[in-house]
């Protein structure tokens, strides 16, 4: 055999692990090569984990499988705990709309009313400026009469 067919081709399978068939989320043996672990670091025959895609020796694979299951619990409760505060912020979210069109719908109807008491209050100015200037206006009627009677008479 060749140099080159040395280096290309993966190297033989190793003999089985009685832990082996447990390794349903790594990579079959016939996958290995050399490489450094992930796990150990030390440079050997690894697998491909197919659920993170690192490097493992065949000592760490089982605790590697192990600390996946570990970190896919946790991920699924983080999910779980992610959907919950997501529906929480949705309801949350709805409830807002629902205050902010009230108030908008508030606003409005406040709005027509202050715009009517100004109409009502201006009204009532205008009317009892009118009222005031009339009297004024009669007052000095009746004394221009007055004053002209009292001319007549002298």
């Amino acid at each position: 055999p060749s140099l080159l067919t040395t280096i290309v081709s993966p190297p033989p399978p190793p003999p089985p692990l009685p832990s082996q068939p447990a390794l349903a989320s790594i990579s079959s043996a016939s996958d290995a090569v050399i490489a450094r672990c992930h796990s150990c670091g030390n440079k050997c025959q690894v697998i491909v984990c197919e659920h993170c895609d690192h490097f493992v020796c065949l000592k760490c694979a089982e605790e590697h499988r192990t600390t996946t299951k570990v970190d896919t619990r946790d991920l699924t409760n983080k999910w779980q705990e992610c959907k919950n505060k997501y529906s929480t912020l949705l309801q949350k979210l709805n409830q807002y709309n629902r205050d902010r069109t009230q108030i908008e719908s508030d606003l409005a109807a406040i709005r027509v009313a202050v715009e009517q008491r100004t109409r009502d209050a201006i009204e009532f100015v205008v009317v009892q400026r009118d009222s005031l200037v009339n009297q004024i206006n009669k007052h000095i009627n009746e004394e221009q009469t007055i004053n002209r009677s009292i001319i007549l008479i002298f």
